[in-house]
């Protein structure tokens, strides 16, 4: 899937991020850092729903989303990895829509049903909690598309969107 998202400008604020020797992350994927797991980078792609409106798994997603891989991490590799933790991206959409600047934009389950997070796919004007396409909030989007568009413009925004030049310690 690397590839699917393009950083367009602005300052991205990259900090460095362990991640384990097991997990593998491509350049582009959002990631977040997991408490069970000594705080090691993780791709969306490695959340396991453990079901219902309070999903534990999910709010770790949700309360430490770090922001996107700038490289990646092969399996066997244990080196940190560069994380965007700012700037304008351009991610495709789930489903080709209009898209108004201000609204939020959210990881977007690649299931036609219950809960989950996609690795390089956003979806547009989302509100409400742990439902499908409102699973967590990625950014705002920064321009309007008043036609059906299969890609849009978005400002990130982390937990370390105002750092810099950090190496993520788990704290």
């Amino acid at each position: 899937m690397a590839g699917h998202s393009r950083y367009l400008f602005g300052k991205t604020k990259d900090i460095e991020v362990p991640v384990r020797g097991k997990v593998v992350i491509e350049a582009g994927d959002f990631c977040y850092s997991h408490p069970g797991d000594s705080n090691y980078l993780m791709p969306f792609s490695a959340y396991r729903s453990t079901g219902g409106t309070t999903d534990a798994g999910l709010l770790d997603i949700v309360n430490n989303f770090m922001g996107v891989a700038k490289m990646g991490s092969p399996s066997g590799v244990t080196e940190n990895v560069t994380v965007q933790t700012a700037g304008v991206f351009r991610y495709p959409l789930g489903h080709a829509q209009a898209v108004t600047v201000g609204a939020a934009v959210s990881a977007v389950s690649p299931h036609a049903s219950g809960a989950g997070v996609s690795n390089q796919f956003v979806e547009a004007g989302v509100t409400g909690g742990f439902l499908v396409g409102t699973t967590m909030f990625l950014g705002t989007i920064i321009k309007t598309n008043t036609s059906a568009t299969s890609f849009v413009d978005f400002s990130l925004r982390t937990r370390f969107s105002g750092a810099t030049n950090l190496t993520y310690d788990g704290t």
